[in-house]
């Protein structure tokens, strides 16, 4: 007798094989995709942040502040007080690039886009507005 093709119980042991492949990989690629887009979202938050303290660090002296912002960021070194700043502010500066991309809108971010930072018991925290 001569064989020309596969049985149907091996088709049928490939397909099984296949699927029992895909039901243990799928998981595991759904969980990566997540934590991988939990990661940039961070990283984009980080960049912002570290970008508007150092933004706020490099004022050498108040008029240096002032020429950079309105209000010199003197409302800063109050105790619990809050200065919101632009995205344009920190790509004018050199602290952002003006192609960050949002990974939670997938969007560029724009020159409008405010950053709040508060100080708070002599610490800075920044928030994104976007």
């Amino acid at each position: 007798m001569n064989r020309n093709g596969f049985t149907l119980i091996e088709l049928l042991g490939v397909i099984a094989l296949l699927a029992i492949i895909i039901v243990i990989a799928v998981p595991s690629f759904v969980e990566s995709n997540r934590v991988a887009q939990a990661n940039e979202e961070e990283d984009f938050n980080e960049t912002i942040e570290v970008a508007a303290k150092d933004y706020i660090n490099s004022c050498s002296s108040f008029d240096d502040c002032l020429a950079k912002h309105s209000d010199g960021f003197e409302s800063l070194f109050a105790s619990d007080s809050s200065t919101t700043i632009t995205a344009e502010e920190l790509i004018n500066a050199g602290f952002l690039k003006d192609d960050l991309v949002n990974p939670t809108t997938g969007k560029v971010i724009s020159t409008s886009d405010s950053i709040t930072v508060t100080s708070k018991s002599g610490k800075l925290t920044v928030t994104y507005g976007g």
